[in-house]
């Protein structure tokens, strides 16, 4: 059964995107996939701030991967030991997604549907950052992730601040992929899908390319790829405001 995240990317509780994303959820359970939801509006995500330790620790790993292997050459250890990633079920010797792992396992919020992922310790980014608050979960959640659906109100063409610090914050991924200490095969696993489902008011002359844009640019650093964009711009409005007429451009310096 396939595991499927719904990532609600609005601030605001028991909203347009909020009732959107619970229908797309029970939709998504008849079709007999677990679904796993993290909100924006209920949890508390700093920006990341550029410290560069998600790097740093993964350097850590591949430095304890280059000694293990150097012992093992020339014999200074004397004893013929695992490499460590293998003693923590961890591959980055390319085998992206191995069986041989052990799994997580993850609840979303209300309680319903548990999911359980199988993927190599390696190719995880849980644990990563320093930050510790609320997007430690949604780490988790991603890593277990087969399939992502994201929920974004347009904010002035674009995504809201909060959520764009959960953008950000992808950042662990990129290091495992593309960094100076990436995991090595993780670039060029297979990517897994996302499908960016957008929900505003309507009426901005700018429409949404600048939130389309960030979604890939985000997603698509950090192993994703945005398989399909919904718009759904008038979606639960009231007539007056999804029939509304776009209001003028504003001219330059205005």
């Amino acid at each position: 059964m396939k595991n499927v995240l719904i990532i609600t990317g609005s601030p605001r509780r028991r909203g347009v995107c909020a009732r959107y994303a619970e229908e797309l959820a029970e939709s998504l359970r008849g079709m007999d996939v677990r679904v796993g939801q993290w909100n924006m509006a209920e949890s508390s995500v700093a920006g990341c701030n550029g410290c560069e330790a998600c790097r740093r620790r993964f350097a850590v790993l591949a430095n304890s991967e280059r000694t293990d292997a150097a012992g093992e050459s020339d014999g200074q250890l004397g004893i013929h030991s695992a490499p460590a990633h293998e003693a923590r079920g961890a591959s980055r010797s390319g085998q992206f997604g191995s069986s041989d792992s052990p799994s997580l396992t993850f609840q979303r919020p209300t309680g319903n549907d548990l999911v359980v992922i199988d993927r190599p310790i390696g190719a995880r980014v849980s644990g990563y950052c320093i930050i510790r608050d609320d997007m430690q979960k949604l780490y988790t959640m991603l890593d277990a992730a087969e399939e992502v659906h994201v929920v974004c109100p347009v904010y002035f063409a674009g995504p809201p601040g909060q959520f764009k610090c959960v953008l950000d914050r992808l950042q662990p991924y990129w290091e495992l992929r593309r960094g100076p200490h990436a995991l090595p095969g993780a670039a060029d696993a297979p990517k897994r899908p996302v499908t960016l489902h957008i929900i505003g008011a309507g009426g901005d002359p700018f429409g949404f390319a600048p939130l389309e844009t960030v979604i890939r640019s985000s997603f698509g650093a950090a192993g994703f790829r945005v398989s399909e964009v919904i718009d759904r711009v008038g979606w639960g409005q009231p007539e007056s405001e999804s029939e509304k007429q776009t209001f003028p451009a504003l001219s330059e310096g205005e």
